[in-house]
């Protein structure tokens, strides 16, 4: 694992542009200026140097809720978020040099992803719930009528 850190970290500034390259195209993410964009994926692809450096991923899991939290509340959708986390996969991948490394990335990145949907299907259910109740409200003023 330590090689692929070390690949990742050696080539950081290609893959922040084809990082971006990619992103740039989703809707949202184009919005967000060019610097704060590049410092997200910089600072993304730094965090997965670390968690392989030190062998554990649950500092990304953790990033990506932060993220996630933080993009809802700018009002964005955060099924981009999570297909970002899957560009990732295709930027990261020709790079991999063992097994170990290749399932590290994979559950790392698949938990952080993991994290995202939870979070949209959490908020569904909300929409549902909230929803349900309007239309239980709605019949009940009917009823009453």
């Amino acid at each position: 694992m330590q090689q692929l850190a070390t690949a990742i970290r050696g080539h950081a500034d290609t893959l922040v542009d084809q990082y971006d390259a990619h992103l740039r195209t989703m809707v949202g993410y184009s919005r967000l200026p060019e610097s704060t964009r590049r410092e997200l994926e910089r600072h993304v692809l730094n965090l997965i140097v670390q968690c392989l450096e030190a062998a554990n991923y649950s500092a990304l899991v953790e990033y990506v809720d932060q993220q996630a939290n933080q993009w809802v509340a700018m009002g964005l959708d955060l099924a981009w978020f999570q297909q970002a986390l899957a560009v990732l996969e295709d930027i990261l991948v020709p790079m991999i040099d063992s097994a170990e490394a290749g399932t590290f990335l994979w559950q790392a990145l698949n938990r952080s992803q993991s994290a995202v949907w939870q979070m949209v299907a959490e908020r569904a259910h909300k929409a549902e719930e909230a929803l349900r109740q309007n239309q239980q409200l709605l019949q009940s003023v009917m009823d009453n009528i």
